[in-house]
């Protein structure tokens, strides 16, 4: 069974009375990135580009951590010297989030900050949520500032990190036994039936069976329902086959006589097998958010169809018979192939909402259960989908007899960046957003004139947004005509050529635009039969122009 997380939990604790300055955080607060004097453990630092937090996304030993923000002037700098030297300096640290990694490194002075000297090499922090340990054996044995910056002193790209339990003992000090466990912090949350993985970590202390040279063990319990362990060695432990439920995990450091070390080194840690909430389909899951919250996993039963895939995350969207949702799978899960029509079996993940938008992480690969399934639009005004957003929200929508407030005949749909166009049908308004950077429609006009289109509804924060899948939703049938009696046929074309004939039957200008956008045919012809044999298998969009009126049409040509 995979192994979802590895994390490491440093507490540091002494095994012999000794002087030592430690920092945890736990104590201070700094909200903003901007440079402020703060005091940590009685001397005052720098924190430049460099706040104290606790969102979620930081990880932290405890309840808050250092964030420095990985611009090129990011820094901890000590303000005043730290007597008794240094001997050894250690701390943990993590990337915050998922954010992309820079060097870093630690430097010292003698002199008062005016020069300074590097501690070890620099450090990177690992793509993963693998807590590291930054240790380095000083022996400066005078008056000392240190501080930590990013090795490279340019750039304002985030690359945040996190730093926490910073202990720097003084010189000519024994160095201190400490316990490093590889397992969740507290609060996280495994996916159910997950195995979870101890990786561990003793320092100063060496760790087996009694006798000549060992300085004790390791005694551990995961409860509840377990007993004591007594553990004669630092390999992994391994917990499979967890129930749902809270368990925590209890470890420390003992002597031969199994007696704690004073003072004692260990640690404490909580954590949560999930449950597994098997539902009909998204509609029940959706109505399971909404009542409970985000968060938890679900198997649905039903097996949606997808109408939309992109590469771009991975994502899917899929539709049943009662709902939809969006597929966010960055981690790439899913390995089956699924292009649009498909429908997917052994749908199993966890919900998370992204400004306000239901979104839906999978846990394990899904598969193909049949393809060629059709969804068809659902026809709503603008109120239905203000009024109620969610009930819409991931669904195939079509809209009759709306208008582009930018539909000009000049401006165009952009990405990048993803930009919101209104429409209204009159009364309300709603925004068509081109958060789809791969559609075809990018570049192309705006719809000029009433229109109808079919998109995916998207909502930010409680309001509702748009999004067509591709230049096709955007073209259903003739729109913004405004020639009198127009008739264009046969659509498809099968034989090559196209009939136009109105109630002026003059002189008209026909242009063919092939899905990209590109014009193939220019044609100026005062008869109704305009020739199409040039062009190959395939859709197309047909402006025509008549007395200074237009109209544009979706064509088919076999």
């Amino acid at each position: 069974m995979k192994k979802l997380y590895t994390l490491l939990f440093l507490a540091f604790s002494l095994f012999t009375v000794q002087a030592q300055y430690s920092i945890n955080f736990e104590n201070e607060t700094k909200t903003s990135y901007a440079s402020a004097t703060v005091a940590l453990s009685g001397i005052d630092w720098d924190m430049t580009e460099t706040l104290i937090g606790n969102a979620t996304a930081d990880w932290k030993n405890g309840t808050k951590s250092a964030r420095l923000r990985g611009y090129g002037t990011s820094s901890m700098t000590m303000l005043a010297n730290k007597t008794g030297g240094i001997g050894n300096l250690s701390f943990l640290y993590r990337r915050y989030g998922t954010d992309a990694q820079v060097d870093w490194k630690v430097e010292y002075s003698i002199n008062d900050g005016a020069n300074w000297i590097q501690v070890g090499s620099t450090f990177t922090a690992p793509a993963s949520d693998e807590v590291q340990t930054f240790s380095a054996q000083m022996d400066v044995n005078a008056d000392v500032r240190i501080r930590i910056k990013r090795a490279t002193e340019t750039g304002t790209t985030n690359a945040r990190l996190n730093i926490d339990d910073i202990v720097m003992t003084d010189f000519g000090a024994a160095a201190s036994p400490s316990l490093a466990i590889g397992s969740p912090s507290n609060g996280i949350v495994f996916a159910p039936g997950s195995d979870v993985t101890v990786n561990l970590t003793v320092t100063n202390f060496i760790v087996g069976n009694p006798g000549a040279g060992i300085d004790g063990h390791i005694n551990y319990t995961l409860s509840p329902g377990g007993s004591l362990v007594m553990k004669y060695d630092t390999t992994p432990i391994e917990f499979s086959g967890l129930a749902a439920g809270i368990y925590t995990l209890t470890l420390e450091l003992v002597d031969n006589a199994n007696n704690s070390l004073t003072p004692a080194v260990g640690a404490t840690v909580v954590f949560e097998i999930a449950a597994l909430n098997v539902v009909g389909n998204v509609s029940e899951m959706r109505a399971d958010v909404i009542a409970n919250g985000a968060g938890k996993y679900y198997q649905i039963i039903e097996e949606p169809v997808v109408t939309y895939a992109r590469t771009t995350r991975n994502q899917k969207y899929v539709q049943d018979a009662s709902g939809a949702v969006l597929i966010d799978d960055v981690a790439g899960i899913i390995t089956t192939p699924f292009v649009e029509g498909d429908a997917m079996s052994g749908l199993t993940g966890r919900t998370s909402l992204f400004s306000g938008l239901l979104q839906f992480t999978p846990t394990a690969n899904a598969t193909v259960a049949s393809s060629g399934n059709t969804v068809t639009p659902i026809v709503a005004s603008l109120a239905d989908v203000l009024a109620n957003v969610q009930n819409y929200e991931s669904k195939l929508v079509r809209f009759n007899n709306v208008t582009f407030a930018d539909g000009n005949g000049t401006t165009t749909f952009v990405n990048p960046p993803a930009t919101n166009y209104n429409f209204t049908d009159g009364v309300d308004t709603v925004a068509f957003r081109t958060t789809f950077a791969e559609a075809n429609y990018i570049g192309s006009l705006v719809p000029n004139g009433a229109t109808s289109f079919v998109a995916l509804v998207g909502n930010f924060n409680g309001t509702a947004q748009v999004t067509a899948r591709s230049l096709n939703d955007l073209t259903l049938s003739v729109r913004n005509n405004t020639i009198n009696g127009l008739k264009v046929y046969p659509n498809p074309v099968n034989d090559g050529i196209l009939y136009i004939t109105t109630d002026l039957n003059e002189e008209k200008n026909v242009q063919v635009f092939d899905v990209l956008g590109k014009q193939v045919l220019n044609i100026t012809s005062s008869t109704e039969a305009i020739n199409l044999s040039s062009l190959i298998t395939g859709l197309y969009i047909v402006k025509i122009t008549e007395g200074g009126k237009s109209a544009t049409v979706k064509l088919a040509v076999k």
